[in-house]
């Protein structure tokens, strides 16, 4: 494989218009598509309130169900969004013939596609956080190639090395956060988890990822390896941070290849390179502090840090396993403050997830229908669950190790272990914690 053809940026793009009706062969050409689906917002006529055959404005893009917007700047940013998620489809189609082609199998999701195209809640205009700037945007791709100019105005200083990689100069003016890195280019990596941009997307599902490795564990954990007879894949995947261009990377090996045991036995965290070289890789991992096997990488490196509760709450003294976990703790535990409220009822919320999930409840309609059953609900999440429980057989089933009592909630495994069984949970916690295991079932960590 050419190093220019094993960059993903440099994959020839296939962009489809799914706007109903429209028949506009492919693009490939961003900048070209994204003309194209602004003139489909350009053609329509919003209608006059006193008009008796007012038509809400509504987005016509195959499979959304967004339609009601008060005006043609809250469209465009609808479906400019559209049209950065098509790219990322695009992106992930491509990676899709690669990866098949490397292994001789198709490789496919198999996930539900019923929501492909539906976008998650936007706001009501892209702003930029950064310091003495707060742009507006109404375009979702123009707003995240301005969020990644900003690294490259922080001048570096005149330092060696070592002295530049420990003074962290590439400092983040985002509000309200004081991180720092050693290069302008991880600074603008940082960014990305201010400006919530993905950079890779399913086309059968549409789920967006914001690291190309986890696109490829999100496929590769669905690949049936025993047809092939395959021990192991690693995907590596290059960035280079000049072009902001990826080089993948997969490596196949048999079960009768020695190297494929030597990739099984001897991958830890310490092989794992940071920042430019990630890894994905599936096969048999088992943990070494509790033997317990998992099919990727990824998950046995999830897994791991709940031996290793490092993060420790300054308040009440609950460990926890990542600094993501300890800020959640945080919030919800020892923070009454609750910032977004919502714009229909006096209800208020510690994060906009959580109000976003909120606003469901006020909708009239339901949009989002099972294609296997009458069933419909308001909440795209709703309809996964339902999906999961009622068609595909797939329940979370919590069990009391003590007396084997099955439950459907953590929750309620936990009050039955404290109530019964006289379990007593830790400074700060709420519930115990719960990890699913060889039989499928979710049982108490070893560690609580």
């Amino acid at each position: 494989m050419s190093k220019s053809g094993s960059r993903l940026d440099s994959l020839d793009l296939q962009l489809f218009c799914e706007w109903n009706e429209c028949e506009t062969p492919a693009f490939d050409d961003l900048a070209l598509f994204l003309s194209h689906i602004k003139s489909h917002c350009d053609s329509m006529h919003l209608v006059s309130a006193d008009d008796s055959n007012e038509t809400p404005l509504g987005c016509c893009w195959n499979g959304c169900n967004e339609d009601e917007f008060s005006d043609k700047l809250q469209l465009y940013l609808h479906i400019s969004y559209h049209g950065f998620h098509t790219k990322l489809m695009s992106r992930g189609s491509a990676l899709i013939k690669r990866i098949s082609r490397i292994v001789q199998k198709e490789v496919q999701c198999y996930m539900d596609n019923s929501t492909r195209t539906v976008l998650p809640q936007l706001p009501s205009a892209f702003v930029c956080g950064w310091q003495e700037c707060h742009a507006e945007f109404n375009d979702a791709e123009s707003f995240y190639r301005h969020v990644e100019t900003h690294p490259f105005d922080i001048p570096i200083p005149s330092l060696s090395k070592e002295a530049l990689r420990e003074s962290r100069f590439a400092k983040c003016k985002w509000d309200n956060c004081q991180s720092g890195f050693d290069t302008r280019s991880h600074l603008k990596e940082h960014l990305k988890s201010h400006s919530q941009e993905k950079v890779i997307a399913c086309p059968n599902c549409g789920a967006m990822f914001c690291a190309v490795t986890k696109f490829c564990d999100h496929l590769l954990r669905q690949l049936d390896m025993e047809e092939k007879k395959i021990e192991s894949i690693t995907v590596q995947v290059t960035t280079d941070d000049d072009n902001q261009q990826y080089t993948v990377t997969l490596h196949v090996e048999a079960p009768s290849s020695t190297e494929a045991e030597v990739v099984q036995s001897e991958v830890d965290e310490a092989q794992i390179p940071k920042c430019q070289n990630q890894w994905v890789a599936i096969g048999k991992f088992q943990c070494k502090e509790c033997s317990r096997e998992f099919s990727t990488l990824t998950l046995l490196r999830e897994h791991s840090r709940t031996h290793f509760r490092q993060f420790v709450c300054e308040i009440c003294g609950l460990a926890t396993d990542s600094p993501s976990s300890l800020k959640h703790h945080k919030l919800y535990r020892h923070s009454d403050e609750r910032p977004f409220a919502c714009q229909f009822c006096d209800s208020k919320f510690k994060t906009r997830s959580d109000l976003r999930k909120h606003i469901d409840i006020h909708s009239e309609d339901n949009p989002f229908k099972c294609n296997m059953c009458a069933f419909e609900c308001r909440c795209c999440h709703t309809l996964a669950k339902h999906q999961k429980q009622e068609h595909q057989s797939i329940n979370n089933i919590y069990i009391c190790d003590k007396c084997k009592k099955k439950f459907t909630r953590g929750n309620n495994l936990t009050r039955h272990l404290i109530k019964l069984h006289k379990l007593a949970l830790k400074p700060g916690q709420s519930r115990f914690s719960y990890s699913r295991q060889a039989d499928g079932f979710f049982h108490l960590d070893g560690d609580e």
